[in-house]
């Protein structure tokens, strides 16, 4: 399996995004009204536009063994996403990391965030925050690998034991 991370294209893969974007939510089995979710959704690329100083990336199977029906059928599949939004003009904020279950131990969200971190200093980013929850804890490990520490909390969140992190590079 060849995994090709791109950005996302508005407005021909809405609905493709949208479903990740819901995959994203429903794994997390909270209510993510505080952030706004729904009106996120509604207004693609919104906050994740390059005029808005966001991006969003995607987890693309690009190719797959010509000796397995199963894995064509699978080329070309969005398998996982993430994003990042603006926060302050030397700051940027990753969103909605996620990795098809299925696809989930590929090294799919490695390339996802080495991805979006690229992103960020292309775009004259100097570091990088995100909010996870404390049972996210593979997630957590990702981060720590690329040199996220825990920071002071940058937003108020009804989630009790959020985790903050942050980059700085």
């Amino acid at each position: 399996m060849s995994v090709t991370i791109r950005h996302a294209r508005f407005p021909e893969e809405n609905s493709q995004v949208l479903g990740l974007f819901a995959a994203y939510a429903e794994s997390l089995g909270v209510d993510l009204t505080f952030q706004n979710f729904q009106q996120e959704v509604a207004s693609f690329p919104g906050k994740y536009a390059s005029s808005q100083g966001g991006a969003l990336l995607l987890a693309e199977i690009t190719d797959a063994d010509s000796n397995n029906n199963d894995a064509n059928a699978d080329a070309n599949r969005l398998i996982g996403c993430v994003g990042l939004r603006y926060n302050t003009p030397t700051w940027c904020e990753m969103k909605r990391l996620y990795v098809d279950p299925q696809a989930r131990g590929t090294g799919t969200g490695e390339k996802l965030v080495a991805a979006i971190i690229q992103q960020a200093k292309d775009l004259g980013y100097e570091g990088m925050r995100l909010d996870t929850l404390p049972d996210m804890v593979a997630a957590q490990k990702l981060y720590r690998r690329f040199g996220f520490e825990i920071i002071d909390k940058y937003y108020d969140t009804p989630l009790e034991q959020t985790v903050f992190m942050g980059l700085r590079w």
